[in-house]
């Protein structure tokens, strides 16, 4: 009754009787009576059956119904009306049915994968993968100021790239006089800006502060693969190659192939991010240098990440033998396989399980220990409760 119809509620900065002229409902009793009284009638003549509810007072009183409701009654006096008890209405309500859908259609004809992103993310939860390749869902970007990661791992790519486009040896490298390294490294740490800022360019401040930081870095980085057993390059951002998994197609991008002096190859991917060996187990967290390693198996010795990052510049590698980046460094366990041939045969396994899965529309909430901290689709999949139920997956 203290909210039905609405207590006056004028508008404080104008006299109030102006107001009431001009029919400002909320300065006039009758007004808001009348506006009460219509909006019920409305609810009731466009509905089967309304229900109105009150809460009582947190002050112990109970609250009284408004007269206005159709089934109020005096009783003694008072205003009073039937209230069921919760439980009486959790009795009557209809038995609820659960269902558990984890899978959605299959993939169809004319939809288009992501790439490796979209193995990734299928490995590391399978509605993940389908919802951030079907679905198209994606954490929204927050802008930062100057140059964001993305762009500084491009830019490192290109510079990188056009380096060894020039050098193509570990011998010329070895054998280039400081001076030209440094020419040939600020030559490639500018031409990459002026690639990036042709996307967009956060403005003639921010270049100035990126390109001695990232030549600092790029020298660093040469220092590393001085250490390598002697290699040439044999090939650099090929382009797009197409990878077939589970009946489905997925575009890739190889940052580098290099020829080692006794015929061996190794396939190399540059990070500028913390980085691990997380290519292995059943489920990946990563599992890009599996599908390079199945798409170039001929004479493959190793695959590794080169990481390029400020803290630290080495290779995370998985190899047949020891020695090939860095001198006296030991060989990999190869996750238990006789030889890296073997190894590549358990990595296509593995991917046509993933992309298979992903094919066919398994879409369980059934993240890996990790995936959840680089995942921003929580409120999506609410995967607190499919932890709670223990649905997390270890590798």
């Amino acid at each position: 009754e203290e909210r039905w119809p609405p207590p006056l509620d004028p508008i404080p900065l104008l006299p109030i009787g102006p107001q009431r002229d001009f029919g400002v409902a909320s300065a006039s009793a009758d007004l808001q009576l009348q506006f009460a009284i219509d909006l019920q009638r409305r609810w009731q003549s466009r509905a089967g059956r309304c229900v109105f509810s009150c809460a009582d007072s947190s002050d112990g009183r109970s609250t009284a119904f408004s007269p206005l409701l159709p089934d109020a009654r005096l009783v003694d006096g008072e205003t009073a009306m039937t209230q069921p008890h919760w439980r009486a209405f959790a009795q009557r309500a209809p038995r609820l049915d659960s269902v558990l859908d984890e899978t959605a259609p299959a993939f169809a004809a004319d939809e288009r994968t992501h790439g490796v992103a979209t193995l990734r993310a299928q490995s590391r939860c399978a509605f993940r993968g389908f919802a951030e390749t079907r679905l198209e869902a994606e954490t929204l970007s927050r802008p930062v100021p100057g140059f964001n990661m993305r762009e500084r791992g491009d830019m490192l790519h290109h510079a990188l790239e056009h380096i060894w486009s020039e050098l193509r040896t570990s011998a010329r490298l070895a054998a280039i006089a400081p001076v030209r390294r440094d020419e040939l490294v600020g030559e490639s740490v500018a031409r990459a800006i002026a690639q990036q800022c042709r996307r967009r360019d956060p403005g003639v401040r921010w270049q100035r502060r990126e390109a001695p930081r990232m030549a600092a870095l790029v020298a660093k980085w040469l220092q590393t693969e001085l250490l390598r057993e002697s290699f040439e390059v044999e090939g650099l951002e090929q382009g797009a190659q197409i990878a077939r998994h589970g009946g489905l197609e997925f575009k890739v991008r190889i940052d580098r192939i290099d020829t080692l002096a006794d015929g061996g190859r190794v396939l190399i991917d540059y990070k500028s991010g913390m980085t691990s060996a997380d290519w292995r187990g059943e489920r990946p967290d990563n599992p890009q240098l599996p599908i390079y390693a199945v798409m170039l198996p001929a004479g493959l010795v190793a695959v590794a990440y080169g990481k390029v990052n400020a803290s630290e510049c080495c290779f995370v590698a998985e190899t047949a033998r020891r020695g090939i980046f860095k001198p006296g460094g030991r060989a990999s366990s190869l996750e238990g396989m006789p030889d890296f041939a073997a190894l590549v045969a358990l990595w296509s396994q593995r991917l046509e399980t993933i992309a298979s899965e992903f094919a066919a529309g398994y879409a369980a909430v059934a993240p890996t220990i990790r995936a959840c901290a680089s995942c921003g689709l929580q409120p999506l999949c609410r995967v607190p409760a499919s932890l709670d139920e223990g649905g997390i997956q270890d590798v």
